[in-house]
C-alpha cells in the first residue's frame, strides 16, 4: 500500500504526453498500466490527458481500457473523470457505457457538468425524448441550470413533435434569466427553425440586442430552407445594414437552401454575391453550387462551375457525377457520354482510387442501365468496401437484374465483407420482384442474426416486401414486434394493403397511426389517397385533403397529384382544379394528371390547351405523358371522322421520338375513314422519321387501292421495303418483351401458346362473328400449319440488334403477319402482341 502512494514524479510521465501528441493512445495508456503495476500513482491530470486523446480520436476498446485503468487508480468515482468519461464513450458512439457511468456514480456525487454530459449524449445519438426526461430529472434534483444545460436540452427539442416542450423550456430561460444570453438565444433560433415555427424563431430573434453572425446565419437558413428565398434575401440585405458582415458558411447555407427547395432564381443572385466577394473557392462552396444547379437541372452552369474550380477536392468530383446521374432530362446514352467524360478526368487527375468517388461511379453507371461499366469500376478497386458493394447491388437491382443482383450479395459474403443495414435493404428489394417466399425468409434470419431488428429502414423494407408478396399476415406480425414503428414502417404497411386493394384497412391504418402520435409523411398521404380511389370515397378523400391541409402538406407537388388523379376519378373536375391551381410547382406529373383528367371529360379542345400551355412554361413532357394522352383519345373514340385533323396537330406537336405510334395509329385511321390527304401526309411523315416499316406501307397501299387510284397505288408498290431490310421499329417497353419471348423460345409448344395467348388479346376469337373474329381465322392457319418451321427460325445478330430470320419458303407466313398486324394497330396500339412485332428486327434468309 505504501509503494502505491509514493510521490509522483512529472517526468515518469513525458513519455505518456508524447505517446498521445504522435497518436499512440493505446501505448500511452499500456505505459499508464505499468507505473500503475509497479505501484506509482497515476495523477488524475494524466488521466484527464488520457481521457481528452480517447475523445478527440475515438476508439471504443481503448476507451474502455482507460476505464478499467482508472477504475483500478480507485478514481471511478470522482465526478471530474466520471464527466469526461461520459463524453468519451458518447464520442465512442457507446451510449450504453456512457449510461452506466452515469447510473454507476453514486447520486450525491452527481454534478450539474455530469448531467449536462448525459443529457448532450443522449441528444447526440438521437435520443431526443430521453434527454427531455433527463433535463426534467435534473430539474428535480434541485440543481442549478446553467447555460450549457439550456443548450443541450435545446437540441433535444428540433423536430415538429416537440415543439410545445421547446417553447417550455423556453419559459424556463426566461425564469432562470438567460433570455439575454447569445449562445443560448442563437440556440433557441435554431431550435424553432428546426420545428417548424419561423415565427417564433423570428420573435426570439428580434429580441436579441447584439447579433452576431451565427444568429443571422441560422435565421437566414431557416427561410430558405422553409422554402422563403426571397425573405432569406432580403434577411442577407438587413445584416450587411447591420454592420455584420456574412461569411462563407452564410453564403454556403442559402446556396444549401436554395439546392433543397430548387430555387434556382435565389440560387442565382446567391451566386454573384459570392463571385462578387470572391468566395467562390472556399472550401465546399464548389460542390454546394454545383449541386444547387444540379438539383434545380441546369447542368450547363453545374458544368461551367466545376470548369471554374481551381482546386477540385474529392466532394467536387464526387457531386459532378451525382449531378449527371441525376439528370432526368437526359436521354440515358448522353448522361453515359458525359459520365465516361468525367470518368477519363478523374483518371487523369489521379481520383479514381478514392472509395467515394469509386462508389459514385458505380451509381451513374448503374442508372445509365451500365452495369458492364459499373462492374469493371468495381472490379478495377483494390480493396472493394461495403460501401461498393452495396451500390453494386443496388445498381443491378435498379435494372432489374434481380438474379444478378442476389448473386452479387451471396458473393459479398463470401468474400467476408460483413452486410450492413443498406445492403440488408436493397436484397430485400431484390426479393420484392421475385415470386418465391424463400429469398425473403432467408434475409429474415439474416436479419435476426446480425441484430437488425432495431433498425427502422430494415425492418420498414422487410414489413413492405412481404406486404408486396401479399403476405399481410407475416408483415402485420413483423410490425406488431418493432418496439416504436416509425412512419416509414406504417407508410409500408399501409402501402401493402394499398397494393392489395384492401382500401377500408389501409385508411384505418393511416387514422391509427395519427392517433398514436405518428405524423404522416408525402409517401404516407399518397397510399392514404389511393385507398380513398379504391373505396370510390369522396366522404374519405375530403377527410384525407383536410388533413394534408392541417399539416401544411397541400402544396406538395407528390400529394397534390394523387389528390388531383383521385377527384379526376371521382368525376369532380373543380376540386381538381382547385388543388391543380394552388400548387405553386406543376411538374410533367402534375400537369398530366390535369391533362388525362380533361381527355376522360371529353374536352379534348382543353387538352391540347393545357398541352401547349405545359411546353410554354418550360415543362417538357416524356413519353409517358404522350402515350397515355394519344391512348386515351383513340380508347374514347376521339380520333374518328372529324377528329382526325385535330389527332394531327396533337401529333404535330409531339417530338418525333414521341410520336410513332400515334403517326401510325392515324394512318389506319385515315384508311378506316378513306382520308387520302392526312393519309399520305401521315405516311410522308413516316418516312421522313425513317419509320415507314411493312405495317406502314400496307395501310398506305389499302387506302389508295380501296379509293380506286391504282397509279398511286402502284407509286406505293414500288417504295415496298426490301425484304431484306424489314426493319420495326423499337418500342419503348420492348426489353419486357424480348424477356418474355426468349423466356418462351425454349419450348415450341411453350412458344405457340404464349404466342396465341397474346394474340388472342387483340383479336377476340368469341368475338360473335364480327371483325374480330375474322381476323383471328385469318390468323389460326397460318399459325397452325406453319408453326413447326416457324419455330425452327434462327435467332442471330447483325449490325448489334437481333433478328429473326425466315426460311425462303415461308416467306408468305412473314407477310401475312405484316398484313394482319397492319390491320391489328386499328384496335389496340399498346397490345403485347403489337410491342413484340415492333420490337423485333425481321430478316429473310438469303437476303442482305
Amino acid at each position: 500500500m505504501q509503494a502505491r502512494n509514493r510521490p509522483v514524479k512529472d517526468d515518469s510521465f513525458i513519455n505518456i504526453n508524447h505517446l498521445c501528441a504522435s497518436g499512440r493512445v493505446r501505448d500511452a495508456i499500456r505505459t499508464a498500466e505499468t507505473l500503475h503495476r509497479q505501484g506509482i500513482r497515476v495523477p488524475i491530470h494524466v488521466l484527464f490527458h488520457l481521457l481528452k486523446s480517447c475523445i478527440s480520436e475515438p476508439d471504443l476498446t481503448t476507451g474502455r481500457v482507460l476505464h478499467s485503468l482508472i477504475l483500478n487508480t480507485g478514481l471511478g468515482n470522482n465526478a471530474f473523470l466520471a464527466c469526461h468519461l461520459i463524453r468519451m464513450f458518447s464520442s465512442c458512439q457507446s451510449l450504453f457505457d456512457a449510461k452506466q457511468t452515469f447510473i454507476n456514480l453514486p447520486t450525491h456525487l452527481h454534478t450539474v457538468h455530469i448531467w449536462n454530459s448525459i443529457i448532450s449524449a443522449h441528444v447526440k445519438h438521437g435520443h431526443c425524448e430521453d434527454a427531455i426526461v433527463l433535463y426534467h430529472d435534473m430539474c428535480k434534483s434541485g440543481f442549478q441550470l446553467d447555460r450549457h444545460t439550456f443548450v443541450a436540452t435545446l437540441k433535444a427539442c428540433s423536430n415538429t413533435s416537440t415543439i410545445k416542450r421547446g417553447r417550455m423550456i423556453h419559459s424556463d430561460i426566461i425564469k432562470c434569466g438567460f433570455e439575454l444570453d447569445l449562445l443560448i438565444c442563437n440556440t433557441l433560433v435554431a431550435m424553432y427553425i428546426k420545428s417548424g415555427s419561423i415565427a417564433d424563431a423570428h420573435l426570439t430573434f428580434i429580441s436579441i440586442q447584439e447579433k452576431d453572425v451565427v444568429t443571422w446565419n441560422a435565421l437566414i437558413s431557416g427561410y430558405a430552407h422553409h422554402g422563403h428565398g426571397l425573405k432569406a434575401l432580403h434577411l442577407l440585405m438587413d445584416m450587411y445594414r447591420d454592420g455584420c458582415e456574412p461569411t462563407h458558411v452564410t453564403y454556403l447555407c442559402l446556396v444549401r437552401a436554395c439546392s433543397s427547395t430548387l430555387a434556382l432564381r435565389e440560387g442565382r443572385l446567391i451566386h454573384g454575391l459570392i463571385v462578387k466577394n470572391c468566395l467562390e473557392q472556399e472550401r465546399f462552396m464548389g460542390s454546394s453550387l454545383i449541386d444547387m444547379y444540379a438539383k434545380c437541372e441546369n447542368v450547363k452552369d453545374a458544368r461551367t462551375v466545376f470548369d471554374n474550380l481551381q482546386t477540385r477536392d474529392v466532394a467536387a468530383w464526387n457531386t459532378i457525377i451525382q449531378a449527371f446521374a441525376q439528370q432526368a432530362c437526359f436521354s440515358k446514352s448522353a448522361l453515359l457520354h458525359y459520365g465516361e467524360l468525367v470518368h477519363v478526368q478523374i483518371v487523369e487527375n489521379g481520383f479514381e482510387s478514392d472509395k467515394l468517388i469509386e462508389s459514385t461511379l458505380i451509381e451513374l453507371y448503374a442508372k445509365c442501365y451500365s452495369m458492364d461499366d459499373a462492374r469493371g469500376v468495381f472490379t478495377r478497386t483494390s480493396k472493394q468496401s461495403v460501401h461498393a458493394w452495396n451500390m453494386l447491388l443496388s445498381g443491378y437491382v435498379h435494372c432489374e437484374q434481380i438474379q444478378i443482383g442476389l448473386e452479387v450479395f451471396a458473393n459479398m459474403q463470401q468474400d467476408m465483407i460483413q452486410p450492413n443495414e443498406t445492403t440488408i435493404i436493397s436484397a430485400l428489394q431484390a426479393c420484392s420482384s421475385l415470386e418465391v417466399h424463400e429469398p425473403i425468409m432467408l434475409l429474415n434470419d439474416l436479419i435476426i442474426r446480425r441484430k437488425f431488428e432495431q433498425d427502422v429502414f430494415v425492418m420498414s423494407a422487410l414489413v413492405n416486401v412481404y406486404a408486396k408478396h401479399g403476405s399481410l399476415a407475416e408483415a402485420l406480425s413483423i410490425f406488431i414486434n418493432i418496439p416504436k414503428p416509425g412512419v416509414i414502417t406504417w407508410t409500408g404497411l399501409i402501402s401493402g394493403h394499398v397494393q392489395h386493394r384492401n382500401g377500408l384497412q389501409a385508411l384505418q391504418l393511416f387514422y391509427q397511426m395519427q392517433s398514436l402520435g405518428i405524423e404522416p409523411n408525402e409517401a404516407t398521404f399518397v397510399c392514404a389517397v389511393k385507398a380513398c380511389i379504391i373505396l370510390e370515397s369522396m366522404e374519405q378523400g375530403n377527410l384525407v385533403h383536410d388533413c394534408s391541409i392541417r399539416k401544411g402538406l397541400v402544396l406538395n407537388k407528390v400529394i397534390g397529384s394523387a389528390l388531383i388523379n383521385f377527384y379526376l376519378t371521382c368525376g369532380s373536375l373543380e376540386d381538381a382544379f382547385k388543388v391543380f391551381f394552388k400548387l405553386p410547382n406543376r411538374d410533367m406529373v402534375v400537369w398530366n394528371v390535369i391533362i388525362a383528367g380533361f381527355v376522360r371529360s371529353n374536352d379534348y379542345e382543353t387538352a391540347i390547351q393545357y398541352f401547349e400551355e405545359m411546353q410554354l412554361v418550360g415543362v417538357q413532357p416524356d413519353l409517358v405523358n404522350f402515350v397515355s394522352v394519344l391512348a386515351g383519345c383513340s380508347h374514347l373514340g376521339l380520333i374518328n371522322e372529324g377528329h382526325l385533323s385535330k389527332a394531327e396537330d396533337l401529333l404535330q406537336a409531339l417530338p418525333s421520338s414521341y410520336s410513332s405510334l400515334g403517326w401510325k395509329s392515324l394512318l389506319g385511321h385515315c384508311q378506316t375513314h378513306c382520308d387520302l390527304q392526312l393519309g399520305r401526309r401521315c405516311y410522308d411523315r413516316l418516312v421522313e422519321l425513317g419509320l415507314a416499316d411493312a405495317s406502314a406501307w400496307k395501310l398506305m397501299l389499302n387506302i389508295y387501292s380501296r379509293a380506286g387510284m391504282k397509279v398511286n397505288a402502284e407509286a406505293v408498290e414500288e417504295l415496298r421495303p426490301a425484304k431484306g431490310s424489314v426493319k420495326m421499329q423499337r418500342m419503348h417497353g420492348h426489353g419486357w418483351v424480348w424477356e418474355q419471348l426468349l423466356k418462351h423460345l425454349t419450348g415450341r409448344r411453350l412458344f405457340l401458346s404464349w404466342f396465341m395467348q397474346q394474340t388472342e388479346k387483340l383479336f377476340d376469337p368469341h368475338d360473335g362473328g364480327g371483325k374480330g373474329s375474322l381476323r383471328w381465322k385469318q390468323l389460326q392457319p397460318v399459325w397452325l400449319l406453319e408453326v413447326g418451321q416457324y419455330v425452327k427460325a434462327k435467332w442471330t445478330h447483325h449490325e448489334g440488334s437481333q433478328q429473326l430470320v425466315f426460311t425462303k419458303q415461308h416467306t408468305h407466313t412473314f407477310w401475312k403477319i405484316c398484313e394482319i398486324v397492319a390491320e391489328g394497330q386499328l384496335l389496340d396500339s399498346e397490345s403485347p402482341f403489337l410491342r413484340w412485332f415492333h420490337a423485333t428486327y425481321f430478316r429473310i434468309e438469303g437476303d442482305c
